[in-house]
């Protein structure tokens, strides 16, 4: 990064016919200006030095800008980083200053950067979680927080059960954690034997019933009914992405329990009414988990406030032993690399979270 450029990770909004044939080519690094006007009204700007990767960023690879967000549009949506300037509106206010730590989300992408311009409503202060798990909490931590404490509350559920489908994946984990912390019994699932060896680490910190199903040896429907002596769970979330799993995980929530999913229906193509149809028959609310809706739908957007002051507790939980984070690996900032860990991601191919560090 130079005084007048930063390297960024751009979507390829207008890829050739060559390049269509291979998701691959869909995103590409660029070398973008460095705006010299004064920063936009309550905003900071921040050197990043953790993003992390999510569904989303493979899936706008594949699908293309179907957030319709501005571009040019560089990819990445949560991050860490160190505040290198604020606007003036925002320092008046003192909550946010040159050189803070800060973790969070940027509505409008651009996180896979060396450098960002971010809306101080979407950031919180970093003090005790570590920079590589702070970059995972503005999305895969939201994601878990934003069903099960403001689509639905925990805090109301102590001692009942939940189902949280793919326990093993970056949204999933945190869920598994939310849901011991608020001292429900969880039931959870996932089949790569290292992941499940961490929710086993995790079960036996906790201290609290965690049931967790290999889905390679046994039959998750079949598991749960048992557990649950065939009334099914009073609580599901299912952040998967995957239809098959949506209708596994409808199958298992009991009268008049709730099945939550990541995501509106039909995101990405996704057919998922017979989920749907599961649920209704089983006498069952369905409803779902969405942090885009915050940035664009007025209703949401005046929870903001909220959903970060959740995300903010994240740090206190992780200083406090309470919550896990969970890296599966570091992927270099480097061309080819970055793009072909946004593709597995999205096509559930890695476990836990992933990260890069674009200012290294």
């Amino acid at each position: 990064m130079s005084h007048h450029t930063y390297r960024a990770l751009e979507l390829n909004t207008s890829p050739s016919s060559e390049e269509q044939k291979n998701d691959l080519h869909k995103a590409h690094f660029q070398s973008l200006p460095r705006p010299s006007t004064p920063l936009p009204p309550y905003t900071v700007r921040v050197r990043v030095d953790y993003a992390s990767v999510n569904p989303m960023d493979g899936k706008m690879m594949q699908f293309g800008n179907v957030f319709k967000l501005p571009e040019p549009l560089v990819l990445g949506f949560d991050f860490s980083g160190t505040i290198t300037e604020v606007s003036a509106d925002t320092a008046s206010e003192g909550k946010f200053h040159v050189a803070d730590a800060v973790y969070g989300q940027n509505s409008q992408g651009g996180c896979f950067a060396q450098e960002l311009i971010v809306s101080a409503d979407f950031i919180a202060n970093r003090k005790h979680l570590p920079p590589a798990e702070a970059s995972c909490m503005g999305i895969a931590y939201c994601s878990a927080v934003e069903p099960l404490m403001m689509v639905d509350d925990l805090r109301a559920r102590r001692a009942q059960t939940i189902y949280v489908a793919g326990g093993t994946g970056g949204v999933g984990f945190f869920a598994v954690n939310i849901a011991l912390i608020h001292g429900l019994t969880v039931i959870t699932s996932g089949s790569k034997p290292k992941a499940l060896q961490a929710l086993r680490k995790l079960q036996q910190e906790k201290g609290h019933p965690l049931h967790i199903i290999d889905y390679s040896k046994e039959d998750v429907v079949a598991r749960v009914m048992e557990l649950t002596n065939n009334r099914g769970v009073d609580l599901v979330y299912d952040p998967t992405y995957n239809v098959a799993s949506f209708i596994q995980s409808a199958s298992v929530v009991g009268a008049g329990g709730r099945w939550l999913k990541l995501g509106p229906p039909g995101q990405f193509g996704m057919n998922d009414q017979e989920a749907y149809n599961i649920v209704a028959r089983r006498g069952a609310e369905a409803g779902y988990g969405d942090c885009a809706r915050y940035w664009f739908d007025p209703v949401y957007i005046a929870k903001v406030p909220e959903l970060v002051k959740l995300m903010a507790e994240a740090d206190e939980l992780y200083g406090q032993g309470k919550l896990h984070v969970a890296i599966s690996d570091t992927v270099p900032f480097e061309d080819g690399k970055l793009q072909q860990a946004l593709l597995d991601n999205a096509a559930a191919k890695l476990m836990f979270k992933v990260v890069t560090q674009p200012s290294a």
